[in-house]
């Protein structure tokens, strides 16, 4: 399997359909149209061809190696590629909310440290 342009084609579409979706002079609700739908549905677009990628790289990791355990390793790296940004972004937020006078609860922030807020029911940060 190869890079596809129309792949990443696609996946930029659906950004630029979030994007649409947020900005602030176009109004919410339209008879024609509602924006809130249109950044759904590339949320899903966008998650659906990113699953794609992330399966034909395991099976370019796979074929390279031909080792089983390729799954586990392929695991392994995306979790150290997405933690630590996630953890400096909570980090980051709650320095933010203290220097601000209201500090996050332990609960939360434990909450959004672990990625467990479906979990526990915490708000997310950053929100």
């Amino acid at each position: 399997m190869r890079h596809s342009p129309n792949l990443s084609a696609l996946r930029t579409a659906a950004v630029g359909m979030v994007v649409v979706s947020h900005l602030p002079f176009l109004p919410q609700h339209s008879p024609v149209y509602h924006t809130q739908a249109l950044g759904y549905l590339g949320v899903m677009i966008f998650f659906v061809l990113t699953s794609l990628v992330l399966l034909q790289s395991l099976h370019r990791q796979h074929q390279k190696s031909g080792f089983p355990l390729s799954t586990i390793t392929f695991m392994v790296q995306r979790a150290f590629r997405i933690y630590p940004l996630s953890l400096a972004a909570v980090s980051v937020m709650a320095l933010f909310a203290c220097a601000s006078g209201s500090p996050v609860p332990l609960g939360t922030l434990l909450a959004n440290l672990t990625l467990t807020q479906n979990i526990t029911g915490a708000p997310s940060l950053p929100p």
